[in-house]
């Protein structure tokens, strides 16, 4: 759900649920998933999630510009990157504004940060792009650990060389001893990225 459409899809009783889906459309709501191109994406492939239905808003308070951008169509333009599986259940990885495209591949920091949040000694973990001269962007892991924890470059390295493909590694680590957060606890990568490419958060070694 989002605060703009309300309830799009739901997992709950009669429905099975399916680990790692958030479930499938309610009855009175559409969801379609769409390449960069506009064209329905087929079950496994990714692109972004639009809804319709009764619980999608009219519109911004007296603010047409972001409604054009959101509303198009019919089709709530939610910003978020997801998938449906071959039972129509919806998979959602990440924000189309988060993503990090290393070298032509597309690369969806909430993966990455739901398996190194996994980790004992991590409390939180902020996956995002810096700019590079050849790759377009390089994969930049942020970790908040827990209290008397202490984690070093070489067994980050060496854990994502177990957990992720060559070119989902992080390139850099860097920990710090609190995430910036917003009024709902959410990280904020704005913050971050700000940080870093100011020179404010420094690499392990």
């Amino acid at each position: 759900g989002m605060t703009e459409a309300t309830l799009a899809t739901i997992d709950a009783p009669p429905g099975p649920r399916k680990l790692g889906s958030v479930g499938r459309a309610a009855p009175d709501s559409d969801v379609r998933i769409i390449d960069t191109q506009g064209n329905p994406c087929p079950a496994g492939s990714r692109g972004e999630i639009l809804i319709r239905g009764g619980g999608v808003m009219a519109g911004y308070l007296d603010d047409d510009t972001a409604t054009d951008g959101a509303l198009k169509d019919g089709w709530m333009h939610t910003g978020d990157i997801g998938w449906f599986d071959e039972d129509a259940c919806l998979h959602v990885v990440g924000r189309i504004k988060d993503m990090i495209i290393r070298g032509g591949n597309n690369i969806y920091p909430a993966e990455l940060e739901g398996v190194l949040n996994e980790l004992p000694e991590v409390a939180s973990a902020a996956v995002i792009g810096r700019p590079h001269a050849t790759h377009g962007e390089e994969v930049v892991a942020i970790l908040e650990l827990v209290e008397g924890a202490a984690l070093d470059r070489r067994s980050l390295d060496a854990f994502a060389a177990d957990a992720f493909a060559r070119n989902k590694r992080p390139r850099e680590w860097i920990v710090v001893e609190a995430m910036p957060l917003g009024p709902s606890n959410k990280i904020l990568k704005r913050v971050l990225r700000e940080q870093l490419l100011s020179g404010d958060l420094e690499p392990l070694a």
